[in-house]
């Protein structure tokens, strides 16, 4: 079931982060906090990239029930995310080890590699988004709306997965979301996300509660039948 509840918990994660950055500032030399700070920091997108899974999930419950092509890519999408996210918390718990060289630089290879399948995710969400696009004729009023948001959003995430890549890929300390530009972390990383927020917030409450659960079959509700007898 998706409702407008469904995004609480990503705003939730994405204040979380923030607070969690105000907190580091007093405490630079908190190993603990410089862990939760980057994968917080790092792994706040993912949440974003997840509804936006979503959305296309209603979509293609909603307009294109019957097209295997969708949840297949949302399939696809769903293995790039645990990996994604099992790397860049596994590198981001070795970075925080900044007393070990051999540990930092792993992690640094790690985040990287995770970055790279989140962008891959954006991608896929790129190109879905541009072939349901070309099909919006079909789309009910939910499902129109499920685009616009996703096809909004993903603007501004690109921009917060460039300053993570930029983070990651760059060794200039202005990209470090720990130490380098404010400007650019407010402008490239917190707005962007803030941003997205916004959108999916609207969206949820724009649109009305969808089961995306597969539908029983007649078996199962004779079964669901039985047990509430």
């Amino acid at each position: 079931m998706w409702d407008a509840h469904s995004d609480v918990g990503v705003a939730q994660v994405r204040v979380t982060g923030g607070i969690v950055l105000a907190v580091y500032e007093d405490n630079l030399s908190s190993v603990g906090l410089t862990i939760a700070v980057i994968i917080l920091q790092g792994t706040g997108v993912i949440p974003l990239l997840l509804v936006l899974v979503g959305l296309l999930r209603i979509i293609q419950v909603l307009d294109f029930p019957k097209d295997a092509l969708y949840p297949k890519a949302i399939i696809a999408t769903r293995v790039f995310f645990l990996a994604g996210i099992a790397i860049l918390v596994a590198g981001s718990c070795l970075l925080g080890n900044y007393k070990s060289p051999g540990d930092t630089t792993t992690g640094i290879k790690l985040v990287r590699a995770g970055y790279v399948l989140i962008a891959a995710v954006l991608g896929i969400l790129v190109m879905f988004g541009a072939h349901i696009w070309t099909r919006r004729t079909l789309l009910s009023a939910s499902g129109a709306k499920c685009l616009g948001g996703m096809l909004a959003s993903i603007p501004f995430l690109a921009v917060r997965i460039s300053y993570a890549c930029l983070s990651a890929f760059n060794g200039t300390p202005k990209w470090n979301p720990l130490v380098g530009s404010v400007a650019a972390l407010v402008c490239m990383h917190s707005v962007m996300e803030y941003i997205v927020v916004v959108i999916v917030l609207a969206i949820g409450f724009a649109i009305s509660p969808v089961n995306t659960s597969p539908p029983l079959s007649f078996q199962d509700e004779e079964h669901a039948n039985v047990a509430r007898a």
